[in-house]
């Protein structure tokens, strides 16, 4: 008797392009695990390796101004240049959506930002653009302008997982 149709296997990773970029959503390759499949770490660092190019530090400056009171005025009247503020820098991970430079990241790593500097695999460092939010769920959308096309992660669609089965998050916040 044939073996009962458990649906597609879905395909194994094939090697990235030679220069090690998927620079179009449709090139990027959608890979799976199949449901009787042995899993290991490879399996993961594998995935990881091919998506490594897409992954972002990003790191945020915000400048904090401290109001002076009449109290400082009063106490302090013969230490003038005290500081009237401070930066506040932050770092956060995302990564790369389209090859024209579009960045998912978190809201809270951008809330309140004055600069966004977005730095690359390949150490390129390009200056970014709040394009949008959503603080409740907590996602930013980033803008860059790359000289070239930049290598972009394809998004998953998460009404096609069940429970149970794997998936990854990769991030990079620490450079």
């Amino acid at each position: 008797a044939p073996a009962p149709d458990d649906g597609p296997v879905p395909p194994t990773a094939p090697a990235p392009p030679p220069n090690g970029l998927w620079t179009t959503p449709d090139a990027v390759p959608r890979v799976g695990i199949a449901a009787d499949a042995p899993l290991s770490m490879s399996s993961f660092a594998d995935l990881a390796r091919a998506v490594r190019p897409t992954v972002v530090n990003i790191s945020v400056t915000q400048r904090v101004v401290v109001p002076t009171s009449r109290r400082d005025r009063f106490l302090f009247p013969f230490m003038p240049g005290q500081p009237e503020g401070y930066e506040n820098r932050g770092l956060g991970s995302g990564f790369v959506i389209s090859a024209e430079g579009y960045i998912l990241t978190n809201f809270h790593v951008v809330d309140g930002a004055d600069t966004i500097t977005v730095r690359f695999d390949d150490g390129t460092r390009l200056a970014a653009e709040l394009i949008g939010a959503d603080p409740p769920t907590d996602v930013a959308l980033l803008k860059v302008t790359p000289e070239k096309p930049l290598a972009a992660a394809p998004l998953g669609d998460s009404d096609a997982l069940d429970v149970g089965e794997w998936v990854l998050a990769i991030g990079n916040p620490f450079g």
